[in-house]
């Protein structure tokens, strides 16, 4: 205590502007593109509004006591919530949510974003402090230029990034402490808090400290073998404690279809020779889309004296080589694909690329202290050169570079790159010291100004790449909707149930407003379970980052429990077996009879017949043939006439349409007629021919029907379009299509695909039958059931995943996954209670190992594992007497 009150006497007040500068700079960034406390613009931009804000709803009712640590059913057919923190919610600024509504999360949000950044700032403050022999009013200038670096400030969206550059600075200067004066707490608690926080930038920034680890090993000139051991045994031990975030998720990632990806290119795309020099000028944006490079900005300060840093002789050449070999690795990733997907965790990035470019940020400014620190007035030549050529190379880059290739350089980024390097040429050319106390205040106003515009430049970026949403558009009708909520919970009387809304605006309502949901989207999430979902007609592309609802078909309705849909007032549903249950000025939900509870009791030959076929209507069929012990055909298909259209042209190609616009900026109409028979639920059925190219330009179909319309994008909803149901006689229907968003659309050939009501209610009335009686708790499943013969199986439509436990009458039982997404167990013939239990698996494990590695390294503490204590002693001295010394210049 005595030493954290020494330093806040001597730095308090820059630590305090380390954090209030920052903070400034991104609030006054953001009023300037229409974010601020009460706008109407909310800090929502990209994954924010489908994600994070939603996934932060969620941990408030954790935080209340409505939801399980461990488990959510909110989410597809459920899912590990503990993983899904490891990645999104982890950190200890998350449980700050419990301070705002449910309905402000996208304020919640904003305040998370500005204390996140504040506390980079001071993080960095206290490591500058005790890292660099520099005169304390840098301080401020180089933390804020650190909190907001180009990294933070163009991905200042992606939230649960931002805590990694809290704990980087300190387990920088953690490593310091336990190499050079064997006090290993500091590095011990901030890797713990890393790596727990987030998995994935953990890995990031334990590769980086590791490499760190190595050049020090070099530039410590006495005891490495004792510094290595003591960063080892730390390191090590920090990081088997946190094993009880990192071992659960890495098996959820495993054992739930996570993949890595191959190397399929030497150099990386996009990427070219000149880009570590023009994203070095202020205000410099791209993308964060796909085909952008490196985010690398940390300010020209910084630049200049890293460059300084590798001229100067006052630096011993050891230091430069050990400090130039990461850097040559990082520049080395940046253009080597298998080097980049290696930071990557071997997992290609989707969009926000080269997500470990902070890093070579930090080298920069890290090195910038020590060249700012070795400075003398009479190296001024030097410093002065460096900046000339800054100038010079920067000239080139910006006129002389082929055109077309560096286009996103504004000529105002240039001109204010070349402004900035003109003001601080002049103070190191007037001024005999950089010591100073009235040039480092210069100084430190200039390079603060110039984070400031940096920043703007940023956030003016996302603002045109993705768009800050309104607050209206995410939660202003929060209330209407979760009346309907509530209204669907009151109905269904405790049972479990799935709802969907059919007019959402993000695909993560759910987290939000506390209901269980086919859709989601989440780079956490159960791929085998996804994979089961898509079989059977709910939309997952790629790697399954997505489970889409919307456009699919009533058997699917039926089989995983979506027992009310919601839609718009104005609009109707048109499903057969849902009745409209409540309605308000908002809203309409609609109920579905033919939900089916969560599990069945089933012939265990349904675990024989496996998916073959990627339609799923065959799929579908072959399902509930295989439940009730039919052989129905709940499907056919008749062909549509094209009555007319306009601004399209039809051309067919053996299993291909392509409709053709005549004017791309106008969309393409076409109208339709089919004959539908008694009986049938009708559906427009548009597959398209190649779904990535469609989705690349955002294309939309529009399906208008007896005046009222529906317009969804391609990517986002399945392929059968409803076109309602018919009861006791046949019927004509005329609809239209409007294909928007590119030129050329190709298609499977479009149909109408029918559905027997009659036949689908029979089976639905045969599975009603055999439904279990369960209760659902907040990671739990209990009930009673009743099975016929001794050949059958409790069959689920609960996600299969390694943690959860089975017992009937008490004794467990294995688990049988269904096509290793569904869960089901074999019971013996009679009544049995059954019980399902969710506890994440190797958490336990994970427990164990935090409990080692917390015991091993106090064990190890009090045995003094590190450097020499009488070295320690003599640098702790003569560290005190130079902060002492200058401190008296100041």
């Amino acid at each position: 205590m005595t030493s954290i009150r020494k330093w806040m006497k001597q730095y308090g007040v820059q630590a305090a502007a380390s954090f209030v500068l920052p903070v400034g700079l991104l609030m006054i960034a953001y009023a300037f593109v229409g974010v601020y406390w009460g706008s109407e613009r909310s800090v929502l931009a990209s994954d924010a509004f489908n994600q994070f804000a939603n996934f932060h709803g969620s941990f408030r009712r954790v935080l209340t006591g409505e939801n399980s640590l461990f488990y959510l059913w909110d989410t597809s057919l459920g899912l590990n919530y503990w993983a899904l923190i490891s990645y999104y919610l982890g950190g200890i600024f998350t449980p700050l949510v419990l301070f705002f509504p449910m309905g402000q999360m996208a304020q919640a949000l904003y305040v998370l974003t500005l204390v996140k950044v504040g506390c980079a700032g001071l993080a960095f403050a206290v490591y500058a402090s005790h890292t660099f022999r520099i005169n304390r009013w840098y301080i401020p200038a180089l933390s804020s230029a650190y909190a907001l670096m180009s990294f933070v400030g163009a991905l200042t969206e992606i939230i649960m990034w931002l805590d990694t550059f809290v704990w980087l600075p300190l387990i920088i200067l953690g490593i310091n402490r336990v190499m050079e004066k064997g006090k290993p707490w500091l590095l011990f608690i901030a890797y713990f808090a890393m790596f727990v926080t987030n998995f994935y930038m953990g890995f990031i920034v334990g590769v980086f400290s590791f490499l760190y680890f190595l050049a020090r090993l070099v530039v410590v000139s006495t005891h490495r073998k004792q510094a290595a051991i003591a960063y080892l045994s730390t390191a090590l031990l920090s990081g088997l404690a946190s094993f009880i975030m990192i071992l659960p998720t890495v098996l959820d990632l495993v054992n739930n279809g996570e993949q890595t990806d191959q190397v399929l290119r030497i150099k990386t795309q996009a990427t070219g020779w000149l880009d570590l020099l023009m994203k070095n000028m202020v205000g410099v944006f791209d993308t964060t889309k796909y085909g952008s490079i490196p985010f690398i900005y940390i300010g020209l300060i910084p630049l200049i004296f890293c460059l300084f840093y590798f001229v100067t002789p006052v630096i011993p050449w050891k230091h430069k080589i050990a400090y130039g070999a990461i850097f040559l690795i990082l520049i080395a990733s940046f253009y080597l694909e298998p080097l980049n997907l290696f930071w990557h965790g071997f997992h290609a990035p989707n969009m926000f690329l080269f997500r470990y470019s902070f890093v070579f940020s930090f080298l920069v400014i890290m090195l910038a202290g020590y060249g700012l620190e070795a400075y003398d007035p009479l190296e001024r030549g030097r410093l002065i050169s460096i900046v000339l050529s800054l100038l010079i190379l920067f000239s080139i880059g910006k006129f002389l570079i082929h055109e077309g290739f560096y286009d996103y350089i504004l000529n105002l980024s240039f001109f204010v790159t070349v402004g900035f390097l003109l003001v601080y040429l002049f103070v190191v050319f007037v001024s005999d010291s950089l010591e100073k106390t009235g040039v480092v205040l210069c100084l430190a106003v200039v390079m603060i100004a110039e984070t400031g515009v940096n920043t703007l430049a940023m956030q003016q970026g996302i603002s045109a790449d993705w768009g800050y949403v309104s607050h209206e558009l995410y939660s202003g009708g929060y209330s209407s909707y979760a009346k309907a909520v509530d209204k669907a919970e009151k109905l269904s009387d405790g049972t479990f149930f799935r709802f969907e809304n059919l007019d959402q605006q993000s695909q993560n309502e759910s987290f939000l407003y506390g209901y269980s949901s086919i859709s989601y989207f989440s780079s956490i999430r159960n791929r085998n379970a996804s994979r089961v979902l898509k079989k059977l007609g709910y939309t997952s592309h790629g790697t399954n980052l997505k489970a889409l609802y919307l456009n699919n078909l009533l058997i699917p309705d039926a089989l995983f429990d979506v027992k009310y849909n919601l839609v718009k007032e104005n609009r109707t549903l048109g499903k057969y077996g849902f009745d409209e249950v409540y309605h308000d000025s908002k809203f309409r939900l609609y109920e579905n009879e033919a939900a089916l509870s969560l599990g069945m009791m089933v012939d265990r030959s349904v675990l024989d017949v496996p998916f073959t076929s990627d339609d799923p209507l065959v799929n579908q069929t072959m399902l509930l043939n295989q439940l009730t012990g039919k052989e129905e055909t709940y499907y056919q298909a008749v062909q549509p006439e094209l009555l007319s259209l306009d601004n399209s042209t039809v051309q067919s190609k053996e299993r291909m349409v392509t409709f053709t616009a005549d004017d791309v900026d106008e969309p393409q109409v076409l109208r339709w007629k089919a004959e539908i028979p008694a009986h049938q639920q009708a559906y427009m059925m548009l597959l398209p021919y190649d779904v990535n190219g469609l989705e690349k330009y955002k294309s939309t179909v529009t399906l208008k029907k007896d005046g009222e319309e529906v317009r969804t994008r391609i990517m986002s909803v399945g392929q059968f379009y409803n076109l309602g149901y018919t009861e006791e006689k046949k019927e004509t229907v005329t609809f239209e299509t409007e294909l928007a968003g590119k030129k050329e659309m190709s298609f499977f050939p479009p149909t109408i695909v029918l559905l027997d009501t009659q036949a689908f209610q029979s089976a639905i009335d045969q599975l009603q039958k055999q439904e279990a009686d369960l209760t659902v708790g907040k990671r739990s499943v209990k009930g009673t059931v009743q099975a016929e013969t001794d050949h059958q199986l409790l069959f689920t439509t609960m996600a299969y995943d390694k943690g959860w436990q089975a017992k009937v009458d008490g004794k467990r039982v294995a688990i049988e996954p269904f096509e290793e997404g569904l869960i089901t167990i074999p019971i013996p013939k009679g009544q049995h209670t059954v019980e399902f239990v969710f506890f994440p698996y190797g958490l336990k494990v994970g427990i164990g190992c935090f409990i080692l590695g917390v015991g091993l390294f106090i064990f190890l503490w009090y045995r003094k594992i590190g450097v020499a204590w009488s070295v320690v002693e003599e640098k702790e001295q003569e560290g005190e007497k130079a902060d002492e010394d200058l401190g008296s210049e100041d």
